[in-house]
């Protein structure tokens, strides 16, 4: 049956849009999930919450198309990621994982988990997934910014680049250096003036696909040389 549009055309009529349903129920945090974030494949989910938990969830299967998830596992989990309420995460890449939190630390994690998983057949039953993790989460490296950290956003063109958003209003761009023996660390590149800065917390901060630059705010985004504002940008190389 058509649903008549608010039109002052009596023959204009606009179909009824079916509401999507619940495919998945994913059963793991205690508290409000404040954060989720999908690995550049598609095949990892990661998100966090003010449980202070983070879990890296895996596509285990897909449905008779070959394309729409139809089940997930509990890959990976850290019970205490960090001290206080975890605002964010983004992917770095199919194996590193950024988070940020309250407690003003950002963390960057390896995460290890079985790639190999055959994703081809279809699994029926229960939807809502928990099951025994096989991955293992680890904190690569870590940095303490000088105000509770609300967002991130890693660099969509890979590398060691992403952005934070802070509850100061700050913005920076963040790198994730190499070091000797496999060890790793943060240094920040980049910051807002701050006569630019956002008069409250900046909740999210994303990146203008191809180009290295990031946004912050809640119209515009940051730029190291016009500032944050509603039509600004950040360069962050």
């Amino acid at each position: 049956t058509p649903l008549t549009h608010h039109s002052t055309d009596p023959s204009f009529h606009s179909p009824i849009i079916p509401l999507t349903r619940l495919s998945l129920r994913f059963t793991g945090h205690n508290l409000t999930v404040t954060c989720m974030a999908c690995s550049p494949s598609g095949n990892l989910l990661a998100t966090v919450g003010r449980d202070r938990k983070m879990i890296v969830w895996q596509m285990t299967a897909v449905d008779g198309s070959g394309v729409r998830p139809s089940a997930w596992r509990m890959a990976a989990s850290e019970s205490k990621a960090h001290a206080r309420v975890i605002w964010g995460c983004s992917w770095l890449d199919e194996r590193r994982l950024v988070t940020c939190s309250r407690d003003g630390v950002v963390r960057v994690w390896d995460v290890d988990v079985d790639v190999d998983v055959d994703v081809t057949g279809d699994i029926a039953g229960d939807n809502e997934t928990e099951a025994e993790t096989s991955g293992r989460v680890a904190c690569r490296a870590a940095i303490k910014l000088g105000s509770s950290v609300m967002s991130v956003s890693c660099d969509p063109g890979g590398g060691g680049l992403f952005a934070a958003g802070l509850e100061s209003g700050e913005v920076l761009i963040l790198d994730v250096v190499s070091g000797n023996a496999g060890a790793c660390s943060i240094e920040v590149v980049a910051a807002c003036p701050e006569e630019f800065r956002h008069a409250g917390a900046v909740r999210r901060v994303d990146w203008r696909p191809g180009e290295g630059r990031a946004g912050a705010g809640e119209r515009g985004s940051a730029d190291g040389r016009e500032g944050a504002g509603e039509r600004g940008s950040a360069d962050g190389r």
